[in-house]
């Protein structure tokens, strides 16, 4: 289960009434709604993007890969706004940052926000889990070159698990191993790093902890 499932649960109200909140666009509206014909007749280009990205959506349908995409941009903001309310400067730098779906060809790995704090700047990457599958399993798994360009980037790692209501943070400025999956079957067949954590690596979520982590790794 995805993003647009799972979400609603761990924020208490429904995932359209957070996009208005958020000034997203109509398109994303018609896909979290599932007025998919509606989106086709208004926003042809979108639903063509949507249909482009046969790689990224592995084992679900357009509508399905669409709305948890969506959803996670919206936990995303729902996280940036909380933590730029703490005093983090955070912007998106990733090519999605319009909140528009992209064309397969456009989409990228590289970290979708940057942090800035007392004079530096940072890539951030942030990641959810809703399944509680990375404390009951001790995995992370990465898609195809995600963990490259983090090792290349330095950039600060945030994974958000909803289930467990808690957070691990990495810094790909330090060395952080994982293991090569050639075939990672939940991706489609597509190639995978694993990511192990230990136990004492997840803390319980509150804003305070999560920015006192980032601020640390930044001095």
């Amino acid at each position: 289960m995805g993003a647009f499932r799972e979400l609603p649960h761990f924020i208490g109200e429904s995932l359209s009434n957070l996009a208005i909140q958020l000034k997203y666009s109509d398109s994303n509206i018609l896909i979290l709604n599932g007025e998919i014909n509606e989106l086709q007749a208004r926003f042809p280009d979108v639903y063509e993007n949507i249909l482009s990205c046969r790689h990224n959506r592995d084992s679900r349908t357009p509508l399905e890969y669409a709305q948890d995409l969506v959803a996670s941009w919206l936990f995303e903001d729902y996280l940036i706004e909380e933590l730029k309310d703490a005093g983090l400067l955070i912007t998106h730098a990733g090519a999605d940052k319009d909140r528009e779906i992209l064309s397969h060809r456009r989409v990228s790995a590289s970290s979708d926000s940057s942090v800035s704090y007392n004079g530096k700047n940072r890539l951030l990457e942030i990641m959810t889990d809703y399944t509680g599958f990375w404390n009951k399993n001790g995995l992370i798994h990465l898609r195809d070159s995600k963990y490259k360009k983090l090792e290349q980037s330095n950039s600060l790692f945030i994974g958000f698990s909803t289930k467990d209501s808690s957070y691990v943070l990495y810094d790909f400025a330090n060395k952080i191993d994982a293991d090569y999956i050639s075939y990672h079957y939940p991706y489609g067949g597509k190639p995978a790093y694993a990511v192990k954590i230990n136990k004492n690596d997840l803390h319980p979520f509150y804003v305070e902890s999560v920015i006192a982590d980032i601020k640390k790794c930044m001095q």
